[in-house]
């Protein structure tokens, strides 16, 4: 393959795997997307150079460095690896560790566990347990945030992103995820990507795919929808996240204070899910 073609994450992975030696591992990433979490692949929020394979050898591993790799002669257990696929990959706990320690960015550790547990790579109990006997880790104080802040159900990474816009540079209180809504009737009005219920404020992410007419019609709907319900809604997209985020941060601080200031008696919605729900 030509050098300035890049690799797909998938050979990203089988080449690099290729140089570990007898005892040694993929992590980080390449381990969470090998292990199904396609939504961390190795490319960098808003760049184009793919972050490197991490592969981890313990204190001992040997192999010398080359480009497209990180290697990391930290700690390793047998207890750390499994193979899967014939590729040599940490388990969840440590794959979502040695990412989240490693992340650029708070934000990107965030997301890195988001995306592992919304997967179904690690639950929350499965982190705690491993971080609970983790000492003296280079990034340990950035994963211990990032844990602090980690929600099982976001879909993907810019829904985070705006989540925590919404805790750390708002200071809101964590909101919902991705659960249900109904009407006080029992109608299911939909799931929004973030909700505040203390202030009946909805938070919606419309990501590229949201340009399409027919979905965007559909989101149009489901405003309408939770709004007909006394539900306050604020719909973020790509630019608002970035160029537009100082706006974008006084858009959820009014948002939030309306919701506030609302007639409650005027609520027609409830997060309690119905009996029909609760059966399915």
């Amino acid at each position: 393959m030509p050098s300035t073609i890049p690799l797909d994450p998938h050979q990203r992975i089988v080449e690099a795997s290729a140089l570990l030696p007898a005892f040694g591992t993929v992590s980080g990433w390449a381990s969470a997307y090998w292990r199904g979490v396609r939504l961390l692949d190795g490319r960098c929020a808003g760049g184009t150079q793919p972050e490197n394979v991490l592969l981890c050898l313990g204190p001992t591993g040997k192999i010398r460095p080359r480009p497209g790799v990180d290697l990391s002669r930290e700690r390793l257990t047998a207890t750390d690896i499994e193979v899967i696929a014939g590729v040599p990959c940490t388990i969840g706990a440590r794959t979502a560790f040695d990412g989240a320690r490693k992340a650029r960015s708070l934000c990107d550790a965030v997301v890195f566990l988001d995306m592992m547990m919304t997967a179904g790579a690690v639950t929350m109990p499965e982190l705690h347990d491993y971080w609970a006997d983790a000492r003296n880790w280079r990034g340990l104080p950035l994963a211990k945030r990032a844990l602090s802040l980690a929600q099982c159900g976001s879909r993907s990474p810019p829904e985070t992103r705006l989540r925590l816009l919404w805790v750390i540079d708002a200071g809101f209180p964590k909101p919902l995820v991705n659960l249900p809504i109904f009407s006080l009737d029992g109608q299911l009005l939909g799931f929004p990507d973030i909700l505040d219920d203390e202030a009946g404020t909805v938070l919606e992410y419309d990501g590229d795919e949201h340009r399409d007419i027919g979905q965007h019609t559909a989101d149009n709907l489901r405003e309408e929808l939770f709004e007909d319900h006394g539900l306050i809604v604020c719909r973020v997209g790509r630019l608002d996240m970035g160029m537009r985020r100082e706006q974008t941060l006084h858009r959820l601080i009014r948002a939030r204070a309306r919701g506030l200031a609302r007639n409650r008696s005027l609520d027609h919605w409830t997060i309690d899910p119905p009996a029909w729900w609760r059966r399915t």
